[in-house]
């Protein structure tokens, strides 16, 4: 089951769910995430909620 949906972009912006764009550097990789290619990353900080997982 998903959660949620989020695509990590170059730059290291990650595009919500509900559109907004934001800017994960020092937290999240796009050179990282996307050398493993296709995949579905594990449980992570929710990004809007931080005091959570996602």
């Amino acid at each position: 089951m998903i959660s949620h949906l989020e695509l990590i972009l170059p730059g290291d912006k990650l595009l919500t769910a509900g559109g907004e764009l934001l800017d994960v550097s020092g937290q999240l990789s796009f050179t990282e995430n996307a050398a493993q290619e296709s995949h579905i990353s594990r449980l992570c900080t929710d990004f809007q909620d931080p005091g959570t997982l996602g």
